[in-house]
């Protein structure tokens, strides 16, 4: 269903008036959501053509910080099997002014309510000096290869991590099976020796 469409020009960035944002997403590659084992979910579209463009992933434009939330916690409840992974800006620059470095902020708050897992570009400070603030700045300045080799890697740790998570669920599991048969075990013996 089409809510809103952002308009994007030299003068003017924005959605249209009295367009819906909050929640709401625009889907960079596969739209068939239900078997994705991994979606990324960015800001901004050039952001997420970018990441799609250099990975072949799908990717979820969120259009800004402030939406990353309630657009990942829709994913997160629909797909919750699905590993995510928000790729924020770094908007280190507002940082280094004494003020909110909201991509990075927004990216992290966002990761850890959806038990997903976040990634930033990386930047040079004469980069950074330069107002360099996401993927798409990223994949300008160092090409593609940089920023599938900085997803994937961010992917490839969010998995090893998943996969430890899984073992320590299945390891206390197995741990607390133990203890329940020890109980039922000791609750026998004492109504056998009575």
């Amino acid at each position: 269903k089409h809510w809103s469409h952002q308009k994007i020009n030299t003068n003017f960035k924005g959605l249209v008036e009295g367009g819906k944002k909050e929640g709401n997403f625009f889907i960079i590659g596969d739209k068939n959501l239900t078997n994705a084992q991994e979606l990324i979910i960015v800001e901004g579209y050039a952001t997420g053509a970018s990441i799609h463009k250099a990975t072949q992933k799908t990717v979820i434009v969120a259009v800004d910080s402030g939406n990353l939330k309630p657009v990942s916690q829709a994913i997160h409840q629909k797909y919750p099997k699905t590993t995510l992974l928000i790729a924020g800006d770094d908007d280190i620059q507002q940082e280094l002014k004494g003020k909110t470095n909201a991509g990075k902020e927004k990216a992290i708050e966002t990761a850890s309510l959806v038990s997903g897992h976040y990634t930033l570009p990386k930047f040079t400070q004469s980069e950074i000096k330069q107002g360099m603030t996401d993927f798409n700045d990223l994949a300008q300045l160092k090409g593609l290869k940089e920023v599938k080799r900085l997803i994937d890697g961010a992917l490839k740790k969010a998995h090893t991590l998943e996969k430890h998570k899984q073992k320590e669920v299945m390891q206390q599991n197995q741990e607390q099976q133990k203890i329940h048969k020890r109980e039922i075990a000791r609750k026998n013996s004492v109504g056998i020796s009575r």
